[in-house]
Formats: structure tokens, C-alpha cells, sequence
């Protein structure tokens, strides 16, 4: 039985995200929705996933940073995906692309030893920190048995 993980990156060019949770009706701006993305739901970077999350660990050396659940603030979309498609057994997680850079770095794994489409992701929130700074851009992932 494989594991599945569903991204987004959650960004706000004008604001930045709150980091706390009396920011509830916080609205993040745009959202980029990974999940229909075959290769990244199908795709298995167990290694990655160890990393970043804890999942699938063969190494048992626990990952750099726990899963934290949603972030406060979480945008309609993915609260949406998250009441009809998670489980409450599912991991919840949401790192910051620096945090999620130094996850991989504390594991030894490069870009070399992810998939296409881990990648693409990756990427992506690259070139929104490069513009809009760290803290404006957030993945959120949920991990599913």
C-alpha cells in the first residue's frame, strides 16, 4: 500500500501570512493546487515524505520539524479539500520553503534524489520567495496512508 500526498503553496504577494491563530479569518490571496498533478499524487519520494514529515521512515531519524496540522489562516480552497478529501488519521503539515529546504539538507537528500514532480514544486515556491520573500509562501501538504 503506497502513500499519498497532496501540495499546495499558499502565497500572498500583498500581506504577510499570519503566524498565529488569532488570525482565523485571515484570507490568503492565491493559491497553487498541486493535487491534480498526477505525477506529485503518484509519485513516491518516500524519502522526501520522511523529511519533510516523518512518513514513511525507514531511517527512523525523526524529521527536522513536526508535522504542525493546517496553518492558521488557511485559505478557503484547501480547507475546502481538506474537509471532503483528508482524514482526521491523515498527516497535516505546512512548512515554509526554507524550513522545508533544511528538512531535506538534515536527511542528505538533494535535488537529484527527488521526483519531476517534487521538483516542479519546489520550483515553484522558489521562484514565489524570490519574489515575494519566505514568509509570504507556505506548502501545505497532507499525507495519506
Amino acid at each position: 500500500m503506497g502513500t499519498d500526498v497532496y501540495f499546495f503553496i499558499e502565497y500572498d504577494r500583498n500581506h504577510p501570512l499570519p503566524n498565529d491563530a488569532n488570525c482565523e479569518n485571515y484570507v490568503v490571496y492565491d493559491v497553487i493546487d498541486f493535487t491534480d498533478y498526477y505525477a506529485l499524487v503518484g509519485g513516491k519520494g518516500y524519502e522526501a515524505f520522511a523529511a519533510i514529515a516523518g512518513v514513511r521512515n525507514s531511517s527512523n531519524i525523526p524529521p527536522l520539524y513536526k508535522p504542525r496540522g493546517c496553518p492558521p489562516g488557511l485559505s478557503d480552497q484547501i480547507r475546502k479539500f481538506r474537509n471532503n478529501c483528508v482524514d482526521e488519521r491523515d498527516v497535516q503539515g505546512w512548512l515554509y520553503l526554507s524550513e522545508i529546504k533544511r528538512a531535506l539538507e538534515y536527511k542528505n537528500i538533494t535535488h537529484n534524489d527527488l521526483s519531476l514532480a517534487m521538483n516542479v514544486m519546489l520550483n515553484s515556491a522558489e521562484f514565489l520567495v524570490s519574489n515575494l520573500g519566505d514568509e509570504n509562501v507556505r506548502i501545505v501538504f497532507f499525507f495519506s496512508d
